[in-house]
């Protein structure tokens, strides 16, 4: 079975969240003998009167004239989208194939289930999160508020003929507005699964985990402040045990002035990051309330290290073996001081 797709990741085994989600969206897909036929911008087309006027069109009928945040914003995309317009069309013109999966539920990409349904595709929206409602988001095209934008996400979703949320709580919030979502939990599967299992393996048969693990990818603006967090908590505490701290972009994360037990490691390679997962006490995992699901939990629960995070944190993951949870930062220190009875 052939299905029409479009991600903005590369399914990458040993990528950031959003790429190990496509890999697990495209590897149980191809476990179910579905082949993707991706849509790529191979070329940019001439820019003809004819092309800009139907891409000004698509885009006054998918977003309205409201919504830009300047003039020049709606004719740059009106630009960029003509570029490509008739590489958009063929995609879902030309195809015999009648279901589209929607992985980049974003709002630069609102044309695409439009054009799916305008050419008779079934439309199966897989969000990785609800994009309007994570902290920091700054759009370039358009000027919503916050409310603005979740209610037109949740229009949008609506107007899908299947959506699959990442969490529980997603679905729960999305079928409050009207929306038939399903939960398609974040797993590890393929390589990050033979991985994982590997690292269990190679845990029962160190004795030594002296340090606990931060890890995330820290340009993104709900990992960066919740790495900080905990950074800061470990100086403001003066915790006496060795915290190291790994991901892309971390090392621009801030060193508390005097404590010497935060170890920054900076972009990990896969060798480094398997040495610190075998070796490490647990992991540790704070975020503000935001939205989508952390793999690393996922993964850390089929590799037996135990992980320490926050409510907002371990949504969908409550009731876990080896997930200790808490409420604040007290609760984090009382788990901290009972480590070595409690793991």
């Amino acid at each position: 079975m052939k299905v029409l797709h479009h991600s903005i990741f590369e399914p990458l085994p040993n990528g950031h969240g959003g790429e190990k989600r496509s890999y697990q969206i495209y590897v149980e897909a191809q476990e179910n003998g579905v082949a993707f036929a991706n849509l790529v911008f191979t070329h940019k087309e001439s820019l003809s009167l004819c092309r800009i006027c139907s891409a000004a069109v698509l885009l006054l009928r998918v977003y309205g004239v409201h919504v830009w945040k300047s003039l020049w914003a709606f004719l740059r995309q009106v630009r960029n989208t003509a570029y490509h317009y008739e590489q958009l069309v063929s995609f879902f013109r030309d195809s015999d194939a009648t279901v589209f999966l929607w992985e980049s539920v974003r709002p630069e990409w609102y044309i695409l289930p439009y054009l799916a349904r305008q050419y008779g595709k079934r439309v199966i929206a897989c969000p990785h999160n609800i994009e309007s409602l994570v902290p920091n988001q700054k759009s370039a095209l358009f000027r919503m508020s916050k409310k603005q934008a979740f209610l037109r996400e949740v229009k949008v979703l609506s107007s899908c003929d299947e959506v699959y949320a990442i969490s529980h709580e997603e679905t729960w919030l999305l079928s409050l507005w009207g929306v038939k979502a399903q939960c398609y939990l974040y797993s590890p599967v393929g390589e990050v699964r033979e991985q994982m299992l590997a690292i269990k393996e190679q845990r029962t048969q160190i004795i030594e985990k002296p340090f606990y693990f931060l890890l995330g990818t820290a340009i993104n603006p709900p990992t960066r402040m919740g790495m900080q967090h905990i950074i800061d908590v470990w100086g403001e505490e003066n915790i006496q045990v060795p915290l190291h701290v790994g991901g892309y972009g971390s090392e621009s994360l801030h060193i508390p002035k005097g404590q010497s037990y935060v170890v920054f490691l900076g972009e990990l390679t896969d060798a480094q990051l398997l040495e610190e997962q075998v070796h490490t006490r647990a992991m540790l995992v704070y975020q503000p309330p935001t939205t989508g699901a952390l793999t690393r939990i996922a993964e850390a629960i089929v590799a037996d290290i135990p992980i320490i995070a926050n409510y907002a944190s371990a949504r969908s993951f409550y009731n876990c073996a080896n997930v200790y949870v808490y409420q604040d930062d007290s609760e984090l220190l009382s788990i901290l001081s009972n480590q070595c009875n409690d793991i």
